[in-house]
């Protein structure tokens, strides 16, 4: 998926002043970056929470690239009817939203 950042009342995303990140999971590893060349804007924009659905095994831990443990929980989410109700939740990554990050789960 990817995430768009302005600061929503200005035109000053003509002039980069935006942030707009990729993500993406493949194998056990969720990896943040930039989605074009275009964004310039480093705004202190912080990742509160990250909440993945659908992994199959159950992953009790995570690592940034550079080896830093996370706080990674499974909890209950309230989700449609026929749906699973358990979720992975890694809890104040403290990741920067306008930079280059992955996450690792074993």
């Amino acid at each position: 998926g990817d995430l768009y950042i302005d600061d929503g009342h200005s035109f000053d995303f003509d002039s980069g002043n935006y942030i707009h990140r990729k993500f993406s999971f493949t194998g056990q590893t969720l990896t943040n970056e930039r989605f074009d060349g275009s964004s310039t804007w480093d705004m202190p924009t912080m990742i509160e929470k990250i909440v993945i659905l659908g992994m199959k095994n159950k992953h009790l831990s995570a690592h940034l690239q550079d080896g830093t443990p996370l706080d990674v929980e499974q909890g209950p989410l309230i989700m449609a009817a026929g749906n699973p109700d358990l979720a992975l939740i890694v809890r104040k990554p403290k990741l920067s939203a306008s930079l280059d990050w992955t996450i690792t789960f074993l």
